[in-house]
């Protein structure tokens, strides 16, 4: 059994830049994403120095990969790090996940919603990509939608769940949901 933490890492002074900055200059996204990079380097040290083989990444990891205007190409950029992190990973039989943001679901009535949910889920498929990870890596997205018809909130989601690529399938696995799922639905 792997034990690891979402996130955060309180013990390390320095933390992850997200992509709430002002300005998206492709710079300051590249900086930032550097930044990134460095830092689950040292939180991924840590946590092998300390037997912690599971570590949940945020979904904005490479700021606004997801986002259809997004001004660098992350991928090119980033890609020799990422798969040197990613071969660090396997070696240290470390597994890593993702938690898209709780405003994206396959669920979701609203189509400007699951339009991003898919690019979400197409950016964070094609992180794993780029680190080498196979299917260990997961996707963990909620199963269900506690606003409005929770049954059909179910139903849209194994609906959508069924007609994902199965690239985008690889990593994905549904969690479950509290707020609108118990042992009866």
């Amino acid at each position: 059994m792997r034990v690891g933490y979402p996130v955060i890492n309180l013990e390390i002074e320095e933390q992850f830049t997200f992509n709430r900055m002002v300005g998206r200059s492709r710079k300051l996204l590249l900086e930032t994403a550097s930044h990134n990079l460095d830092m689950l380097w040292k939180t991924l040290r840590f946590n092998l120095e300390r037997g912690l083989l599971l570590f949940r990444i945020r979904s904005d990891f490479v700021p606004y990969a997801a986002h259809p205007q997004r001004s660098f190409d992350w991928e090119a950029e980033l890609g020799p790090a990422l798969a040197e992190i990613g071969a660090f990973v396997q070696a240290s039989d470390m597994r890593l996940t993702v938690h898209p943001d709780l405003f994206f679901g396959l669920c979701s009535t609203n189509e400007r919603e699951f339009e991003q949910t898919l690019a979400e889920l197409d950016y964070q498929t094609r992180l794993f990509d780029a680190m080498g990870l196979g299917r260990p890596a997961k996707i963990q997205m909620h199963a269900g939608e506690a606003r409005g018809d929770p049954e059909g909130s179910l139903e849209r989601c194994v609906e959508r769940y069924q007609t994902l690529e199965d690239r985008l399938k690889a990593h994905h696995v549904l969690e479950y949901d509290n707020g609108c799922c118990n042992l009866q639905r």
